[in-house]
C-alpha cells in the first residue's frame, strides 16, 4: 500500500499561476524598456522562481503527509535548495545574464504569492476547535492553568 501525499490545493495552485503571470509581465516590461538581454535575464529569474515554488509545494506536501517517506522528502528539500543555489550560480557565472535583471525576475515569486493571497487564492481552513489547539486551557510557556474565558 503506497502513501500518496495530498494533491496541491487551490491556494498553492493560484500562487503558482500568479508567480508565472508576474514573471511574464516582468519579462515583457524588461523587453519593452531595457532590452533583450534584460528580458532574457528576467525570464530566467522568473522561470527559476516558478520552478522553486513548484518544487517547494510538492516537497512540502510530501513532508506534511507524514509516514516513512517524510525523511526522503526532507532530503529532497535540501537537494532543492542546493539545486536552486547551483542553478543561480551557474547562470550568473556564465555571463549570459545580468544579475540585477535576474533578481528582478526572481521577484515574481513574492509578487505572485502575495497577489494570489489578495486575489482570494482559496478558502481558508475551518477554525480549530478548542480541544484541537493542544493547549487545553493551559499556559503554553509555564504549563500552568490559564485564567480567562476558558476557565
Amino acid at each position: 500500500m503506497s502513501e500518496r501525499p495530498p494533491a496541491l490545493d487551490q491556494p498553492v495552485t493560484m500562487a503558482l499561476i500568479g508567480t508565472a503571470a508576474w514573471a511574464v509581465l516582468i519579462t515583457i516590461g524588461a523587453a519593452a524598456t531595457v532590452g533583450w538581454n534584460a528580458a532574457l535575464s528576467t525570464a530566467f529569474g522568473g522561470l527559476l522562481a516558478v520552478a522553486n515554488l513548484a518544487a517547494f509545494a510538492f516537497i512540502g506536501r510530501g513532508v506534511l503527509a507524514g509516514g516513512p517517506k517524510s525523511r526522503f522528502w526532507g532530503m529532497m528539500g535540501a537537494l532543492k535548495f542546493a539545486v536552486l543555489l547551483g542553478a543561480g550560480f551557474l547562470l550568473l557565472r556564465s555571463g549570459l545574464i545580468d544579475g540585477f535583471a535576474f533578481a528582478i525576475g526572481y521577484g515574481a515569486l513574492p509578487l505572485g504569492v502575495a497577489s494570489s493571497a489578495f486575489a482570494g487564492g482559496g478558502e481558508p481552513g475551518e477554525p480549530l476547535e478548542q480541544d484541537e489547539t493542544g493547549d487545553r486551557g493551559r499556559d503554553l510557556v509555564a504549563g500552568a492553568p490559564t485564567k480567562g474565558p476558558r476557565d
